[in-house]
């Protein structure tokens, strides 16, 4: 029994040890950016996708699109105006970049490499003894793309099977997130210009940034508060007693406690907007109260007592129209179609036609227009125009 043990501990002496003197996945195979030749297409693929969740995805003319192919995964960037690909990523998950993307927050997961070792003692030792870790572990670098290198700055956990997005700055400088499996009021922030992550303590629950380096966020009191990265300073921008007043004067029986009533960003094309409502409603694509925290006030104005949301929606930069996709319910609803709502008007009109394939359009407005997604490629259309230019793959000229 002795020997068993002592041969046990041997070997996970010998694991870890491996462990430290192997190169983590970020030294064996670091990110590289290589330039696409001249009328360069990309390869055969089966899904399309890129990071839709960024308040503003197409920021500069520029996107990152990823495309899978079986086991096989690339990462592309776009130039969306000239309708070419100018390279691609290797070994690499693109986050968010500044305007140009010459500075990209990556994402890679040596979680997966400890996971292995884990494994290994467990065959080893015919599963007598086991190691595991109950979150995943993702790594994170800034990869200057002029000088084509990356330099790693922290490491994060997730609960397994879950994840954070990352909510970038005005000037796409900063960029927070806050990890699932955190201690509940950890963030991490990025600073792309020093290549930098740290982390940061904010008592809520972040929702957007007011300015550049001010992060807007509902408070553990329920105020909607500042917090700046730069000054490391609170401030109260509004106040809850302030909030319930508002809701008790529109007769709206809302309860300001749940963590799901709380403000959302929209980009305008110079800052965030911040709309008000019952967000677990927006999210179901249903009827609730819709308002706006004024700038520089900070107080609430109501735009609608009973707006009906839907999904994948987007306000534009001017507050007057609503874009937004179908959503699959039993009722039969459209999801490939692309639809604008005038507030002024009221009236919906159909952009893009549902085709009838199950896969959602996520519109996203862009300069005078919008991109949508349909059959696994990028299109484009202008508000008033009736049709549609395909964007990715790159069409042929």
């Amino acid at each position: 029994m002795k020997r068993i043990i002592t041969v046990s501990l041997l070997i996970i002496m010998g694991v870890v040890l491996l462990a430290l003197l192997l190169p983590s996945p970020s030294q064996s195979n670091a990110p590289r950016f290589v330039p696409a030749p001249a009328g360069f297409k990309g390869g055969a693929y089966t899904e399309m996708d890129y990071n839709f969740l960024l308040p503003s995805p197409f920021e500069g003319g520029l996107v990152w699109i990823s495309v899978f192919n079986k086991r096989v995964s690339h990462s592309y960037l776009y130039d969306i105006e000239h309708k070419k690909v100018l390279g691609e990523l290797i070994n690499g998950w693109p986050e968010f970049g500044n305007r140009d993307q010459s500075k990209v927050l990556l994402m890679g997961n040596p979680g997966s490499f400890k996971e292995k070792l884990f494994q290994l003692v467990g065959r080893i030792t015919g599963g007598k003894l086991t190691l595991s870790t109950r979150n995943i572990e993702e790594s994170f670098e800034v990869f200057d793309r002029k000088k084509n290198h990356a330099e790693p700055v922290g490491r994060m956990y997730q609960f397994a099977g879950a994840g954070s997005r990352w909510y970038p700055s005005p000037t796409y400088r900063y960029g927070f997130t806050r990890p699932t499996a955190n201690s509940g009021s950890e963030v991490f922030l990025c600073d792309l210009d020093k290549s930098q992550m740290t982390k940061i303590t904010i008592r809520g629950i972040p929702v957007g940034w007011w300015n550049e380096t001010a992060i807007l966020y509902k408070s553990n009191d329920r105020d909607f508060a500042l917090y700046d990265v730069v000054r490391e300073k609170t401030s109260v921008l509004l106040k809850a007693d302030a909030i319930k007043e508002f809701l008790k004067q529109n007769k709206f029986s809302t309860d300001l406690s749940r963590d799901d009533v709380k403000p959302f960003p929209m980009w305008d094309g110079r800052q965030y907007q911040f709309y008000f409502t019952d967000t677990y409603k927006r999210w179901e694509a249903t009827n609730s109260f819709l308002a706006k925290i004024e700038r520089p006030s900070g107080s609430l104005k109501l735009i609608d007592a009973d707006f009906k949301f839907e999904w994948s929606d987007s306000f534009d930069n001017n507050g007057r129209y609503y874009l937004f996709g179908g959503r699959e319910f039993s009722d039969g609803d459209k999801v490939s179609g692309v639809y604008l709502r005038d507030l002024q008007t009221g009236e919906t009109r159909t952009l893009v036609e549902d085709c009838g394939i199950d896969q959602h359009s996520i519109p996203q407005w862009y300069g005078n227009g919008v991109i949508y997604s349909r059959s696994n490629m990028l299109w484009r259309i202008g508000l008033s125009e009736t049709n549609a230019t395909r964007l990715f793959p790159p069409p042929d000229k």
